[in-house]
């Protein structure tokens, strides 16, 4: 997937450098107007493709956007993150999932359950980290945002856990 991302921008590099080209071709040509136009928007371009960082997320960026606190691979890996915690509670999924759209965290659901919160999350922790390796071995996830998404798995686990579905479209809605 990156080696694509690096593609689609090396092609919009190409762009720019046709427009610049055909702008000063129309110049040569006397349609100064238009070749000035096209010039000035690759121009533009340019300084944009610049400005505007490098994307280092790879297939997770796609499905999930960024995240303010712990990126697109976490967010991604969120329904891992669900899987482990149906286990670790004793539920199936889909129960968990109409628990948490019907309002209740998955710490409530523990909790009612009778499981410790702790064993819940160090559980999606366990689960999550193993995806994580699997990506790395697929090749979806390069080794720096592994080791990025492993130091902030205990912390977005955690908030996972504790998170009502309200809060989780607020927080969307504000990124």
């Amino acid at each position: 997937m990156e080696r694509r991302l690096q593609q689609h921008r090396a092609l919009r590099w190409v762009m720019v450098a046709l427009g610049l080209v055909l702008g000063a071709v129309l110049i040569a040509n006397g349609s100064v107007v238009i070749g000035a136009l096209i010039a000035t928007m690759a121009i533009l371009r340019a300084f944009m493709l610049r400005s505007v960082p490098r994307r280092r997320f790879d297939a997770a960026d796609q499905r999930g956007g960024p995240d303010a606190t712990n990126g697109p691979p976490l967010r991604a890996l969120a329904p891992d993150g669900f899987r482990a915690a149906a286990t670790a509670i004793g539920v199936n999924l889909t129960t968990l999932r109409r628990e948490f759209a019907g309002g209740k965290s998955i710490a409530e659901v523990a909790t009612d359950a009778q499981v410790p919160i702790d064993d819940v999350v160090r559980s999606m922790v366990g689960g999550v980290s193993v995806s994580i390796d699997q990506a790395v071995l697929d090749g979806t996830m390069s080794a720096r945002d592994a080791s990025v998404a492993r130091s902030r798995l205990p912390q977005w686990s955690n908030r996972l856990v504790t998170i009502h579905r309200d809060d989780v479209r607020r927080i969307r809605g504000s990124v």
